[in-house]
């Protein structure tokens, strides 16, 4: 089995295509996204009258104008 393994090489490098930048946005955004449904799943009110899903809320789209912007350059 170990004969067949290739060699270990680069773990540290971005995937080609991909900038340290937007996977950082993305992480960003999954884990904003994540916080939305944890405090989603005990509120009581409407999204439009609670100021932490309007919080949750502005931030994920900070998050997405980030991913966004680097997939523009």
């Amino acid at each position: 089995m170990k004969k067949d393994a290739g060699p270990v090489k680069g773990r540290n490098r971005a995937i080609a295509g991909i900038s340290r930048t937007f996977l950082r946005a993305a992480y960003q955004l999954a884990i904003r996204r994540a916080g939305r449904d944890a405090h989603r799943a005990d509120c009581r009110l409407d999204a439009a009258d609670c100021t932490i899903c309007r919080e949750h809320a502005g931030r994920i789209s900070e998050a997405k104008a980030a991913l966004r912007h680097d997939a523009a350059l």
